[in-house]
């Protein structure tokens, strides 16, 4: 439709070609190759995009490109991005309901994303982040800024409202949320109305912010041109006679540098080896009596066992492993989409938070503090990338990039321990540190063939 919007001037202008669209769309495919070597999935999604807008600016030359630059850009929206706001998103909205509900007189008390008010409690959820709100007003409202404005300080103007609205009206909206259920005795927005009432709000704020917008447009709607009257000389048309040039040029380098890939990602066949047996005094049980329930992407091998202590019955500790061994087969270790627990079945109350354990096997881990069934649990949790201990997610990525790069990629795992807090939190931490200090200092021995590469 904007493209269509513009045909005016698109018929005014003459058919040309543009090698600066072939080479974009080259060095898009040079990108793309970089993020399947890497296997970081969000670059191959944007170099995708950047494929498709470079194939066209080349077949289209570039004073018909800078005519609808506005709509091959909006292409980039459709790259899956932005989960990694979520958790900063979640913690601004229940900080919002947290204040309001103060403001109004309503007594809350907060812990980790849990909030209990004297009627119930209330769980701020991933769908409750506002990340659908905050994308759908940027992709809606990027498109109202480009037909409502010629001055480029009210379209930033206007982008600056449609972030700042969606975020606020979120926290309104769970806000809302609260009150209905509480003032109704949790018999409205609960269920499917919880959703619906969500984005019946969200369809006001929309047309709240664009009625705000057309207060201060400076968009004029009179349509120049002479309604596509042919312009150009015969240059122009064997300009885009040639256009099979750029073509074969983009195609070419996209199909070497696939070829390229192939051959370049493939991985060394791992062998699944892996120890899980503490020494003395812990021993193995049969039934795991601790289970986190995370979830994790790609088809990734999963462990799970449970330890007691030998001296102490009551001593239980939980472990569980999850092992990439190969990207292709079982997908990214690094992962947002990974979780570590079950929200409906555990609480976080606490983390995560960095923490030096004073082992020597194991001396950092990240810590969060769990409930479940009114039981406290701690919970160590850190990455196995090559046989070395990692915490932070960015040091777990170069991590792997860097094997992927030197070719000395050996698979990778995350790795959680669980304990109850039986008594004091500390006393829970000197189990696991107890624990970890008789297992073996990466857990996972891993292996590789020499059968050749992955097919």
């Amino acid at each position: 439709y904007l493209i269509h919007d513009r045909r005016e001037e698109l018929l005014a202008c003459p058919p040309t070609i543009s090698w600066w669209g072939a080479i974009y769309a080259s060095l898009n495919a040079v990108v793309w190759a970089i993020g399947a070597f890497l296997s970081i999935a969000v670059i191959q999604h944007i170099a995708a995009v950047g494929i498709i807008v470079g194939l066209v600016w080349a077949l289209i030359g570039n004073v018909r490109a800078r005519v609808i630059a506005f709509p091959l850009l909006y292409l980039y929206f459709s790259v899956p991005e932005g989960e990694i706001l979520v958790p900063y998103l979640r913690d601004l909205t229940a900080d919002v309901v947290v204040n309001l509900l103060r403001l109004t007189g309503i007594p809350v008390f907060m812990e980790g994303r849990y909030l209990t008010i004297p009627s119930g409690q209330f769980h701020v959820a991933k769908a409750c982040s506002g990340i659908n709100y905050l994308i759908a007003t940027l992709a809606v409202g990027t498109v109202f800024a480009y037909t409502q404005y010629v001055s480029n300080w009210r379209r930033a103007a206007f982008m600056l409202l449609a972030i700042a609205v969606p975020l606020v009206a979120n926290g309104l909206r769970a806000y809302g949320i609260v009150m209905i259920a509480h003032l109704s005795n949790y018999k409205y927005a609960i269920g499917v109305d919880h959703y619906i009432y969500g984005w019946v709000f969200f369809g006001i704020v929309i047309f709240i912010l664009f009625a705000i917008g057309n207060t201060f447009s400076d968009k004029s709607f009179s349509l120049a041109g002479d309604n596509g009257a042919r312009r150009w000389t015969s240059d122009g048309d064997a300009q885009q006679g040639n256009a099979i040039k750029p073509l074969s040029f983009v195609l070419i380098c996209v199909a070497f540098i696939s070829l390229l890939v192939m051959r370049t990602t493939q991985v060394p066949l791992v062998d699944d080896e892996y120890a899980m047996k503490p020494r003395e005094p812990w021993q193995l049980v049969e039934n795991s009596r601790l289970a986190l329930f995370g979830s994790y992407a790609g088809n990734p091998i999963r462990l799970q066992s449970s330890f007691v202590s030998k001296l102490e019955s009551e001593l239980s500790v939980g472990l569980e492993m999850t092992l990439y061994l190969n990207p292709d087969t079982h997908g990214e270790l690094e992962n947002r989409a990974n979780s570590l627990y079950d929200e409906e079945k555990w609480q976080r109350l606490a983390g995560p938070e960095v923490l030096r354990t004073n082992v020597k096997n194991i001396p950092q881990v990240e810590e969060y503090v769990l409930r479940r069934f009114g039981q406290q649990h701690i919970t160590w949790t850190w990455f196995d990338v090559n046989d070395r201990i990692l915490t932070g997610r960015g040091e777990v990525k170069w991590s792997l990039i860097k094997a992927r790069i030197t070719g000395k990629y050996r698979g990778g795992a995350q790795v959680v321990a669980i304990v109850p807090v039986l008594g004091a939190v500390e006393d829970a931490r000197d189990v696991l540190r107890q624990f970890l200090s008789t297992v073996d200092p990466t857990l996972v021995n891993f292996k590789v063939t020499d059968r050749g590469p992955m097919q």
